[in-house]
């Protein structure tokens, strides 16, 4: 691997410095060499060629005059045995200890080679895409190192395949964070082993005929649940196709072996509703698209949309879907489409719960060792690839670089106009109170407010928006479903407020609802500190008893409250939405609202 090492010129000095005994200067050019030193199976120390360097304090030496012969003299009487106190040439080389991270890879179009090595920096390898802000566990290279801590029984050549494909793809497929790759490689170690072993044959139907048809016994719900609906009115073909036993001399035996391929088609089958579900319109495609890889891709749609990606890597899974069993770094890469394609990339971050993303891998199923198949999988992130990947101290999302919004002039103006919640009684105190007026736009407008034009003016301050944008709580509402660039919805329950967030919900009998910004998050006690403007009789924390609020006012609620989280979706008056926080992207000059 060609490496660049940077040659501080403060350093030139050395050079003179460090003479070789008898030499007075090294003349007119400095002389360099690297000693590199591999360790692989064997220690291998691989030496450079001499560079010589220009000397720029090099003076070429005047020409010596002729001496007289200075006048003899008697030997002298003073003390000359004495130590010396210094000595510049008892050392003739300089050394020094540096830090050199290990990025020479055995594949030599890898990009990472291409990088520059700083030598004596604080860190060795630059990347040329790194923002302020951002973590940089989660824009590090995913190593074979770490994944053989995780697959403990998988060759290294293997893993460095599955790194560096992960790696290529991570940042286009929004999954470059510590968060993504911990649950991305939990499941995969689930699903395929610590010999990360992909199932050749692919998904499984040995089903019974009698699970066919009636559908699996569940001890959990003590009842059956149905696995394809198409043999719950297709009882012939379940009873056809499906396994059978029965008692001979007094033991169960098979006597009609499951037909896997045919199950699959008329489960999977365009004329089947999973087959629907599953973009299926051939009909081979339940048995050819059937789940394959680390995740179990399923379908024609999931097929195709991983094809995006594969087919940039020399395979077609469409036409060839057994790649994905026989090629790790497809079998890797379709799973990490699968991802993408699921939704999983975003409820992912900040996640320590896979259950979110275990529903959309596949079904909870009983596994050999008598666990079942989700709560293998929360255990292997929590103990192990959540360790690997470090997400306990992963900085994702505590700044939000590169959006250039000004989140703090937001808190600024709204700490202007709220009160304290202990002042919130009386309604002499507000500086704001709550009305819906007809001016929600313009300056003179702010003197009274209502919760959405709270809001509405708090995202144009921040410069989320050009200008104040007139919409009520539902308009907001159904905005941030629809652009979810701009409005980034965190659905998981588990997600922790950022300061610059904001809560809503709406009724979905009208355009009722409530929303607010948060101010603070006090993560021991799990306390969101908002500030709403708001018309309501509450009971915030801190307080003892409801008060009326009647204005913009600065409250504190837990987070699992009626108020946040824990807002009731059906009432006896109403139904409502979820409440969940919300967090603003891009500024205007790249992105306006409207």
């Amino acid at each position: 691997a060609d490496v660049a090492f940077y040659l501080d010129p403060s350093h030139k000095w050395l050079a003179n410095a460090k003479l070789a005994p008898g030499d007075e200067n090294e003349g007119e050019f400095h002389e360099y060499y690297v000693t590199a030193e591999i360790f692989e199976k064997v220690s291998k120390r691989i030496a450079s060629k001499n560079t010589n360097v220009p000397n720029p304090d090099y003076k070429k030496e005047p020409e010596a005059k002729k001496q007289t012969p200075a006048e003899q003299k008697g030997p002298s009487k003073k003390e000359t045995k004495k130590i010396a106190l210094s000595d510049k040439k008892v050392q003739d080389y300089h050394e020094q200890k540096i830090a050199v991270k290990n990025e020479i890879s055995k594949n030599p179009v890898w990009e990472k080679i291409n990088s520059f090595m700083v030598v004596g920096g604080e860190d060795s390898i630059w990347n040329k895409n790194h923002k302020d802000g951002e973590c940089p566990n989660c824009i590090a290279a995913v190593k074979a190192g770490q994944l053989k801590k995780i697959f403990t029984k998988t060759d290294l050549t293997i893993l460095e395949t599955v790194g560096a494909i992960y790696t290529k793809y991570m940042k286009e497929l929004g999954m470059d964070t510590c968060w993504n790759k911990a649950h991305f490689f939990a499941q995969a170690v689930v699903e395929s082993g610590k010999e990360l072993t992909v199932k050749s044959g692919g998904e499984s139907f040995d089903y019974s005929a009698d699970d066919l048809y009636l559908g699996r016994w569940s001890e959990k719900e003590q009842k059956r649940k149905i696995i394809f609906s198409y043999f719950t009115t297709h009882k012939d073909e379940a009873y056809q196709y499906g396994r059978i036993k029965e008692i001979r001399n007094g033991k169960k035996v098979i006597v009609q072996y499951a037909n896997e391929e045919m199950i699959a088609k008329l489960a999977y089958g365009p004329n089947a509703a999973k087959g629907v579900e599953l973009g299926n319109t051939q009909p081979n495609d339940g048995w050819d698209l059937r789940g394959r890889g680390l995740v179990q891709l399923t379908g024609r749609s999931g097929y195709e949309y991983a094809n995006n990606y594969t087919k940039r890597e020399g395979a077609d899974i469409v036409q060839n879907p057994d790649l994905i069993v026989t090629n790790p770094a497809i079998a890797v890469l379709s799973s990490m489409a699968f991802f993408k394609w699921k939704g999983i990339t975003k409820i992912a971050n900040e996640e320590t719960e896979t259950e979110p993303i275990s529903i959309r891998v596949g079904y909870d199923v009983l596994l050999a060792n008598g666990k079942k198949n989700h709560s293998e999988k929360q255990e292997a992130f929590t103990k192990n690839t959540a360790v690997v990947f470090e997400t306990g101290i992963c900085k994702y999302g505590e700044k939000q670089a590169a959006t250039d919004l000004k989140i703090q002039q937001g808190i600024n103006w709204l700490e202007s106009i709220a009160i304290d919640q202990e002042l919130a009684e009386d309604k002499s105190n507000y500086k704001v109170l709550y009305s819906q007026d007809g001016d929600r736009t313009s300056k003179e407008g702010e003197d009274v407010m209502d919760c959405s034009e709270l809001i509405c003016r708090y995202l144009q301050k921040i410069e989320w928006s050009s200008k104040v944008l007139n919409m009520n709580t539902s308009g907001l509402y159904t905005y941030a479903q629809n652009n979810s660039k701009w409005l980034e919805k965190h659905d998981s329950t588990s997600y922790k407020p950022k300061i610059g967030d904001i809560f809503i919900w709406k009724n979905d009998a009208g355009s009722n609802g409530h929303t607010g910004v948060v101010v603070n998050f006090d993560k021991t006690k799990d306390i969101v500190t908002t500030i709403e403007a708001i018309s309501s009789s509450e009971e915030p924390e801190g307080i003892d008893g409801k008060i009326n609020l009647q204005g913009v006012v600065k409250l504190k609620w837990k987070r699992f409250s009626k108020h946040l989280i824990n807002h009731p979706i059906r009432t006896s008056t109403y139904t409502a939405s979820t409440c969940r926080f919300y967090t603003p992207k891009v500024h205007y000059s790249k992105q306006d609202k409207k």
